[in-house]
């Protein structure tokens, strides 16, 4: 009842009034469980009014009212006017929060950028400190990139980077953070794992990686690998620098690919 209620003044995106739940009959005539709601609440009355901006329907608002009463006219153009106010204030803040989120995430593989990571490092790094938590830093690069871009095109580099972006992402936990570093190379952070398990981790994110395939126009497929090297803060506890683990993953990941690619380096 209350949705359909809902839908028909979302619909019209006009204000909808109702001075007695008990003298309506659609209300009588819904589910007791729903009524119950109603009537536990001691509600009698209620308005509903549509939250719209630019043509455009973003949500509602409504109030109860524990008594019968009418809605005059006078009172629905205080609560029209408000709903306006609300839906503009409503807009603005999902524009910033879009334009918020468009500055730290790269466009491309939907993963947090470096102004994202350059913002949020020093208080995951403090949190991490605070709670006696370790930081697996990984670097990850993917082997003969350039090759792909050279041979097949910047299209195929950029599917490829979407799919190992997406990958990433459906490896990691929640709590851990995955970035685009710059063009093929990654930064995750994992918490509260040490050395053993992330390399673990990183491993089967690199099995998968090669295990994806990419279809060529010609029909042929193209096999991706990824090289990886991790750094735990645990290795010394006396170094508090972020940054400081964050290069010394990278300094393996150049290891991993001096020792032949498709490989993780842990030290």
């Amino acid at each position: 009842w209350f949705m359909t209620k809902l839908r028909l003044a979302m619909k019209g995106k006009s204000i909808f009034a109702l001075e007695d739940l008990h003298q309506d009959p659609q209300f009588l005539a819904a589910p007791r469980d729903e009524q119950a709601v109603f009537f536990d609440q001691g509600i009698r009355a209620m308005v509903i009014m549509p939250l719209v901006q630019d043509q455009e329907l973003i949500g509602f608002i409504g109030f109860d009212s524990l008594r019968v009463r009418t809605w005059p006219s006078q009172l629905a153009q205080v609560f029209q006017e408000s709903a306006q106010q609300l839906a503009s204030v409503i807009a603005s803040l999902a524009k910033e929060h879009r334009l918020m989120l468009a500055m730290q995430t790269d466009a491309l593989t939907g993963l947090f950028n470096r102004y994202y990571l350059k913002q949020h490092l020093p208080n995951l790094w403090a949190e991490a400190q605070q709670g006696s938590q370790s930081l697996a830093f990984v670097m990850l690069d993917l082997d003969h990139f350039k090759q792909i871009n050279d041979q097949h095109g910047h299209l195929l580099g950029d599917q490829v980077l979407r799919q190992v972006g997406s990958m990433i992402a459906g490896h990691l936990r929640q709590q851990d953070l995955a970035v685009r570093y710059g063009g093929e190379e990654f930064l995750l952070i994992l918490l509260a794992v040490d050395l053993d398990i992330s390399r673990k981790v990183i491993q089967r994110l690199l099995d998968a990686i090669a295990g994806q395939r990419f279809q060529l126009e010609d029909a042929q497929e193209l096999q991706v690998q990824a090289s990886a090297g991790i750094a735990g803060s645990l290795e010394a506890e006396e170094i508090s620098d972020p940054w400081y683990w964050i290069d010394l993953a990278d300094q393996r990941l150049y290891q991993a690919k001096q020792q032949g690619r498709n490989r993780v380096i842990t030290a």
